[in-house]
């Protein structure tokens, strides 16, 4: 009998021993696991995405459906009619402040204030002093921004409604917050400042609206309502650079506004058709932009039910840009061929 339970000690002692080894063995590899998987997950992948659909209309933005009145649809025939008709006409017509011109002006404004209701517009200065060299005062700067955009919004697209451009600021705003945490959880800062922009930051923001904006107004709307975002940062542009324009203004922002948006029309126009003038007006960032927005409108149209899990597949796959420094002429091209 004593031998027996000696035996059975024995058993019980070693069935202990190696059931520690085997968990200890298998602990480690739970850990180096862990741990290659880790080493494997990119820094500049997102976990999730950060704004999501609501449960009941499936849709990112709210309802702004309400901004779809006779009154708004033919402000934007209006619109439309003014800036896209003579431009020698239309430059008379906003200096001397003649057929309606100021009148026109503040009702887009007023519109523009219903749909981005967190921009006032009101708070802007009507001139800019006249200087050797002139930029458009820092207080003003996101208004006139957005009132350049607003406007190029309501005249490229016959097909985009009040509701359209209400729901693409909505959604910019959130793919703008989205970027900037990014941006924070990435460290992307210089001399203290967080930069938001040409970074991989700049590329979710731009990817991520795209989505937003093809879920919510089809990929159509989306690529018209990207495209005017871009159109309004070359009108910002003419209109700090133009110094004759501003000069026959009398530097009146809403002259220098009109002839910027026209100029810019005029070379959109080109640019569809030329890819050399495509070239003259799109700098690197311009054109990483163009190419983030087609990656956010392609991930929808298939099929993905996030915006995160493509982002990550086509930042590993290199389809993505990262920075204007990637910008070649095949890039271009492609942008080009896309526009």
């Amino acid at each position: 009998m004593k031998k027996i339970i000696l035996l059975l000690v024995v058993f019980l002692f070693t069935l202990v021993v190696n059931t520690n080894i085997i968990s200890a063995s298998i602990d480690e590899k739970n850990i180096d696991e862990k741990n290659i998987d880790e080493k494997n997950i990119d820094e500049n992948y997102i976990v999730e995405d950060f704004i999501l659909r609501d449960p009941i209309t499936n849709k990112y933005s709210s309802d702004w459906s309400h901004l779809d009145t006779p009154e708004n649809i033919q402000l934007q025939k209006e619109v439309q009619n003014y800036f896209l008709g003579n431009t020698t006409k239309t430059q008379s017509r906003q200096i001397q402040g003649a057929d309606g011109a100021d009148d026109l002006n503040k009702r887009i404004d007023d519109f523009l204030s219903s749909v981005y209701p967190d921009i006032d517009f009101n708070a802007s200065e009507n001139t800019i002093s006249p200087m050797a060299s002139y930029d458009i005062p820092g207080k003003v700067e996101k208004a006139g921004l957005i009132a350049l955009e607003g406007r190029i919004l309501l005249v490229i697209s016959n097909n985009l409604t009040p509701s359209n451009i209400a729901s693409s600021h909505q959604n910019a705003t959130a793919a703008r917050d989205h970027g900037s945490r990014y941006a924070e959880n990435n460290n992307y800062y210089s001399n203290g400042k967080l930069i938001t922009w040409d970074n991989t930051a700049d590329t979710l923001r731009h990817f991520a609206w795209n989505y937003m904006n093809s879920n919510d107004s089809g990929v159509t709307k989306a690529k018209a309502m990207g495209d005017g975002h871009e159109l309004a940062l070359i009108a910002y542009k003419y209109m700090n650079d133009d110094r004759d324009t501003a000069s026959v203004c009398k530097y009146a922002i809403s002259c220098m506004q009109t002839m910027a948006i026209q100029k810019t029309l005029n070379h959109y126009d080109l640019a569809k058709g030329n890819f050399t003038s495509f070239n003259n007006i799109f700098d690197n960032s311009s054109v990483m932009d163009l190419l983030n927005n087609s990656k956010g409108r392609l991930a929808y149209s298939q099929g993905n039910a996030t915006y995160s899990v493509p982002f990550n597949r086509m930042l590993s796959n290199g389809e993505l840009i990262k920075t204007p420094n990637s910008i070649f002429s095949s890039q271009r091209r492609t942008a080009w061929n896309e526009f």
